[in-house]
């Protein structure tokens, strides 16, 4: 513990909180570890930031007057434990520390920084939004402790806060009726998880300066699921953060759920939990009386699609009450505190997913075009991919692992659910002027090539996949040895993750993506190099695929490719040269 207890005593809005210093390594047993003598990490653990009732928008906590220990983390939100990662990454990645589960308690924070960080410091915020398909997820997870990355930037003086937090997910989060809609002062069904990243993001505004960060200074980041939910929250207009940083993830990574399929998902739990009630009010009744246990249970079944739910109301609250996000950021109608934007995908997003799903055999390859690809078949596909199965996949040569980056399904796995929808939002966001200020976002645009290879279980390869970027930027520095090329790359990630918090801008090599004048994006290279490249010089398959998706997801007006020509007096050759002379450096 520090010498001087009072420093780890906070008081936040709701009551006086109590933390600790940590200088052990991340592991799977236990938040707090004083054993070693690393660098200390000053953390608070299991904040409440508020507290919600069942299908119902979360509110502030109950405030308390005695201090809140604060050194363990909080329980998840009960849901279905789904770990689909365990045949990929080592299990102490995945481990879940906090020590139960509970609807009641749920919602709460985790503030971790430097040990010299005080109040008053006013230093730059990462606030973590976690993904999971906005099925399931915690940010209690080990692969989300930022412990090792904060320790290996405060070797280099730089001073920040990361803060993450747990949203409501699955039907918990996100199931939607009539009955709700009803029973709802504003009209407001569903989204509730979403509401609750609004609530947790409002409470850093209001408290993170105790803790020593600046709310004016506040970069929200999220992937997957969480990078959706920040796309989505860039139309609300309240002050939640002043930059964005969207990794494997944008808003049409899933798609807004029917109100239809909402609907059936009610009924279904009402049939699931034999509830024959004749008024809504009493249905309802019946549902928040069921023990969370049950309800667990039932979301176990043959209820799949959540996802937001279009909020048919004129309520000033509502954030959800438009059918197409995208047209919204077209007409400039971000928030008017968001200034910069950063936004990327890993090479190859889908083999993971593929792998998981056994898209390499025809089972598997109709599971995928179903419940990933929107039910595209295989012939429409076929142009534009690999066949459906390849013998040579399934049968590598004697001493090469399995490579499921060429696995049937990757690809347009990654496609269709991560690099589409960045494109899409990347071609609305280019140029467009905020509705209120008239300012354009500054837009930086990367694709992450470095991986960590340790993280591959024998015999499969699975390049640069979905999620290795988080094992990499939040430094799960176990996996790797110090002078690997996985460390380089680490490295580089959590120094422009920073940079981009503290100043907008991510390094000085990194151009802003404007299609009209310098339509390029950053390589993170496996050596920790990096390279700048022209979309514009990009190959043909890859702008028909795109145009392809967009297509198929009727979304094919907010698709404009950058064409090679005279930018700013450069010339496409000049470019080519640019492209040469700017790869493998540091950023």
């Amino acid at each position: 513990m520090s010498g001087n207890p009072s420093l780890l005593k906070v008081e936040t809005a709701y009551g006086p909180v109590i933390g600790f210093e940590d200088s052990g390594h991340p592991n799977g047993k236990s938040a707090v570890d004083q054993s070693s003598p690393r660098f200390p990490v000053k953390k608070f653990l299991g904040v409440p930031y508020a507290q919600a009732e069942r299908w119902k928008r979360a509110q502030p906590p109950p405030p308390w007057k005695e201090p809140l220990v604060c050194q363990e983390f909080g329980p998840s939100i009960p849901q279905i434990h789904v770990a689909p990662f365990d045949q990929f990454y080592n299990p102490p990645l995945l481990a879940r520390r906090g020590t139960s589960n509970s609807e009641e308690k749920g919602l709460s924070v985790n503030i971790f920084c430097s040990s010299d960080v005080k109040e008053g410091d006013k230093v730059p915020v990462l606030a973590w939004v976690f993904g999971g398909g906005l099925l399931n997820g915690a940010s209690c997870v080990t692969t989300y402790d930022p412990t090792e990355w904060i320790r290996r930037e405060a070797a280099k003086g730089h001073k920040f806060i990361v803060i993450s937090g747990n949203y409501r997910t699955n039907l918990l989060g996100f199931l939607a009726s009539s009955d709700l809609a009803e029973e709802d002062p504003e009209g407001l069904a569903g989204n509730y998880g979403g509401y609750d990243c609004i609530s947790y993001l409002k409470w850093v505004q209001n408290n993170i300066a105790r803790f020593g960060g600046d709310p004016d200074n506040v970069t929200a980041f999220g992937e997957s699921a969480g990078a959706l939910l920040l796309s989505h929250l860039m139309i609300c207009k309240e002050k939640l953060f002043r930059r964005v940083i969207l990794q494997s993830g944008a808003v049409h990574t899933l798609p807004t759920v029917s109100w239809e399929t909402h609907e059936n998902n009610y009924q279904q739990l009402l049939k699931k939990a034999s509830i024959k009630a004749d008024s809504g009010s009493e249905r309802l009744k019946a549902l928040r009386n069921l023990p969370i246990e049950d309800l667990v249970t039932y979301l176990s079944g043959s209820i799949r699609e959540v996802g937001f739910a279009l909020e048919n109301t004129s309520s000033p609250n509502a954030v959800w009450n438009h059918p197409c996000v995208l047209s919204r950021l077209k007409e400039g109608h971000w928030s008017p505190h968001i200034e910069s934007v950063m936004m990327g995908v890993c090479k190859d997003e889908g083999a993971l997913l593929a792998h998981m799903a056994q898209s390499h055999t025809p089972p598997g390859y109709a599971f995928v075009q179903m419940e990933m690809l929107n039910g595209v078949t295989a012939d429409k596909l076929a142009p534009l991919y690999h066949s459906p199965v390849q013998a040579e996949i399934d049968s590598p040569p004697e001493g090469s692992p399995l490579d499921l980056t060429q696995c049937s399904g990757s690809q347009p796995i990654g496609d269709r659910l991560f690099k589409v929808p960045m494109e899409l939002m990347l071609c609305t966001l280019d140029e467009t002027k905020n509705f209120e200020t008239q300012n354009p976002l500054s837009i930086y645009v990367y694709t992450l090539e470095g991986t960590a290879k340790e993280t591959n279980v024998p015999g499969r390869f699975f390049g640069t996949p979905h999620t290795i970027d988080l094992v990499l930027l939040f430094n799960m520095s176990n996996c790797w040895a110090a002078d690997s090329e996985s460390a380089k790359v680490s490295a580089t990630l959590g120094k422009t993750w920073y940079n981009f918090a503290k100043d907008g801008c991510p390094g000085l090599n990194w151009p802003q993506y404007q299609s009209q004048h310098s339509p390029y994006k950053l390589i993170f290279q496996q050596d920790g190099e990096c390279g700048i490249q022209d979309v514009r010089e990009r190959p043909e398959i890859e702008k028909e695929r795109i145009k392809f998706w967009a297509e198929a997801l009727d979304l094919a007006d907010f698709w404009e490719p950058p064409v090679i020509g005279i930018l700013d007096g450069a010339s496409s050759t000049d470019s080519s040269e640019m492209h040469r002379n700017k790869s493998n450096q540091s950023i």
